[in-house]
């Protein structure tokens, strides 16, 4: 259903909202089904469901990375740019990582370089993302936010 729910996200949200919330019912608490939900309510533009979901799961499982990684990126537009570093900074001495969990890191990761102007760091985690998982949805977003910005060194898409 978790597969079937993420290929639906983009296209059809509320399908995929109706597959994710079956699956909780099967296993209420599990990170994944509910980052999954808060994913498609943002989409939605629901960001206050997403977000409660979102702080209610970082608190019920610290140590998980997508979790924090979300909570990194909803510091940012606050200007919390210090706090969403310390967010991601221990998940970056991980020694593996789900292709899911690294894209949202290197998507927080991106968001903070993003919101520092930090440019050659900024490009060297396109690099990263894109050598990992050329089809990530994520390089998309970030290439027209890195380009919009100013100039990206070495975020081009092939």
């Amino acid at each position: 259903m978790m597969r079937q729910a993420i290929d639906a996200t983009y296209d059809d949200p509320a399908r995929a909202e109706t597959l994710l919330k079956r699956a909780l019912e099967l296993e209420p608490d599990a990170p994944d089904l509910l980052n999954n939900l808060a994913a498609v309510y943002s989409y939605q533009r629901r960001e206050a469901e997403a977000n409660t979901i979102i702080h209610a799961v970082l608190r019920s499982t610290p140590t998980t990375s997508l979790p924090a990684t979300n909570e990194a990126k909803l510091l940012l537009p606050a200007g919390k740019i210090d706090q969403a570093q310390e967010l991601v900074q221990p998940l970056l001495k991980q020694q593996r990582y789900h292709i899911s969990e690294f894209g949202a890191l290197a998507a927080a990761q991106i968001e903070v370089c993003l919101a520092r102007k930090e440019k050659e760091a900024r490009a060297h985690g396109m690099k990263s993302l894109q050598g990992v998982d050329p089809e990530s949805v994520y390089l998309e977003v970030y290439y027209d936010r890195c380009m919009g910005a100013e100039s990206c060194p070495g975020c081009r898409l092939n």
